[in-house]
């Protein structure tokens, strides 16, 4: 009987995939990632993407590092300083710009981000400190819990919740009312002015993915105000530069990485899985598999239905993914020299700001979701996110270039066109809309154009399904205990051995790696319970 090369096979060498083999690695583990595409990434890669613009270097779809940076951050307790990683602030890391020369910069000073609003309104200005303060209340009271197991939550975890639930008391009733809430309820009922609604409306767009009147996804706005807490930053050398640094952690811990290995299925021997099969033909065979993938990837395409019990099946078949048909469309642009703002009379430095939201008014955002979830585009109405990430980081432009490269987020744009279109014939048309709309604000910027480079909703379904960034929607019936499905919550499946570790596990979507490390310490936790479970075993 021969032994098993692996004790651990991760399936996906995105970020989570990467920091989940990366703890494990650490923990004495033999880890090896396989993944599907040329390199590790998947969203958070940055690569040269337009041929003919050599030396701008682009991440497709995820630029921030919004909440990676909250305590206990993944990047510090795998001390990836070690690998080279750095960070800056992105601040102001919002600012919204009206078609009439309005403006509202979101500084990660909450006083000077009331004193922006309160050009406009004193009320509305005073509303936003309110806001912002039971917002970022309710995130910090519930951050041990999000942080970790969503069904077994450590004593330690419950003890400081209930702590910090002590601090926040006064906010949490009002906090649990907006968050149940329609995004257009609790709009109406904190603001009035139109530009303070469109800011928190665009964050609930963006994050929810749904119209405004939807009940439950008035949590999205929670993320307008986290930034006054922890601030917004960027990784130094691009998203990539995060996945450089875990993957050199891993390799540092004895950890491996196969790319250009796409799996085909999950082994199962009886109930336990024993390994993966590659596409080629080639099987991996490791006592522990973790689907560092999708849900619907995961369970819908990977593992046979057939190791599933009927309750997760019939989970599966109701789980939400781009319900309302509302997903993401990013676009990339190579420039030879910096556009610059002379029509909103601000500092040129909001140019270096994590993003610019350009939305006419609240009432177009609203029109804008609902032709989205028909299908439809409106050619004149184009909620747009803008960044120019190379102001602040000159790694991502040729050195000595004094050209700028620009990130366009679409986050009002859907996944199935009406009509029968198909996004390979209207991506290339939509970005050159969009990158008129910024001109209009960014002046210079099309005549400074090099070269661009559309990346739609069906390109990123090449990652993900449906190219859904939270992998499934973030519906209340499919947050915290019921992530992905109840049956499938809490990192560990139904098929003994396998895992699952991706922003569709828990707890909240994005470039953090919280759910990969919640589910290695669920891996070790188990290991030390059960040792006997991870013994290697014969390579059949």
């Amino acid at each position: 009987m021969s032994r098993s090369a692996y004790d651990v096979i991760i399936v996906g060498g995105g970020h989570n995939g990467l920091t989940c083999g990366a703890f494990l690695a650490r923990a004495g583990r033999r880890v090896l990632i396989v993944e599907a595409a040329p390199v590790v990434g998947g969203f958070s890669t940055t690569q040269e993407l337009m041929p003919d613009a050599p030396g701008f270097r682009s991440t497709p779809h995820a630029i921030d590092l919004f909440a990676a940076m909250i305590p206990r951050s993944v990047t510090a307790d795998l001390q990836l300083h070690r690998y080279g990683f750095r960070t800056f602030e992105a601040d102001p890391y919002c600012t919204y710009l009206g078609p009439d020369g309005a403006s509202i910069a979101q500084w990660t000073d909450l006083d000077r981000t009331v004193g922006e609003i309160a050009r406009y309104s004193r009320r509305d200005a005073e509303r936003y400190r309110q806001f912002a303060t039971i917002l970022g209340d309710a995130w910090n009271a519930f951050l041990p819990y999000l942080q970790g197991h969503p069904k077994q939550v450590a004593p330690r975890a419950v003890a400081e919740t209930v702590w910090r639930i002590a601090k926040a008391r006064k906010s949490l009733l009002p906090a649990v009312r907006v968050l149940l809430s329609s995004p257009a309820a609790v709009l109406e009922e904190w603001f009035e002015r139109d530009e303070v609604k469109v800011i928190f409306g665009t964050w609930a767009a963006a994050t929810g993915q749904v119209t405004l009147d939807t009940p439950g996804y008035a949590a999205g706005m929670a993320m307008a105000v986290l930034s006054h807490r922890w601030g917004c930053y960027r990784a130094v050398g691009g998203m990539g530069a995060l996945i450089d640094a875990l993957a050199a952690c891993l390799r540092a811990h004895g950890g491996q990485i196969r790319t250009g290995s796409p799996v085909e299925k999950i082994l199962v021997d009886g109930e336990r899985v024993r390994g993966v099969a590659l596409i080629t033909g080639e099987e991996l065979y490791a006592d522990q598999v973790v689907g560092a993938v999708d849900p619907a990837t995961l369970f819908g395409g990977l593992l046979d239905a057939k190791h599933l019990p009927d309750e997760t099946r019939d989970e599966l078949r109701a789980m939400e993914i781009a319900e309302k048909n509302i997903t993401y469309f990013t676009g990339h642009a190579a420039l030879s020299a910096r556009p610059t703002l002379a029509g909103h009379g601000r500092d040129e430095d909001l140019l270096g700001a994590g993003y610019m939201m350009l939305v006419r008014d609240y009432d177009s955002l609203k029109r804008a979701l609902i032709a989205a979830e028909n299908g439809e585009i409106l050619a004149d109405n184009i909620p747009t996110w803008v960044s120019f990430p190379s102001i602040k980081d000159r790694t991502l432009v040729p050195q000595g270039s004094a050209g700028e490269l620009l990130y366009c987020m679409l986050p009002v744009t859907p996944y199935r066109l009406a009509d029968a279109r198909s996004w390979d014939q209207e991506k290339a048309r939509h970005l050159d809309r969009v990158l008129e709309l910024v001109d209009t604000y960014a002046a210079g910027t099309r005549k400074a154009m090099i070269a661009s480079h559309p990346i739609s909703p069906l390109d990123m379904s090449q990652w993900v399904t449906k190219g859904h960034a939270s992998h499934i929607d973030m519906s209340l019936a499919q947050m915290g205990p019921w992530r992905p499905t109840p049956s499938l919550s809490g990192y560990r499946t139904p098929v003994e051995g396998l895992w699952h570790a991706s922003a569709g596990a828990h707890p909240i979507p994005s470039v953090n790696g919280w759910p990969a490390r919640a589910a290695a310490q669920t891996m070790l936790r188990e290991h030390k319970r059960r040792p006997w479970a991870w013994r290697s075993r014969s390579t059949a």
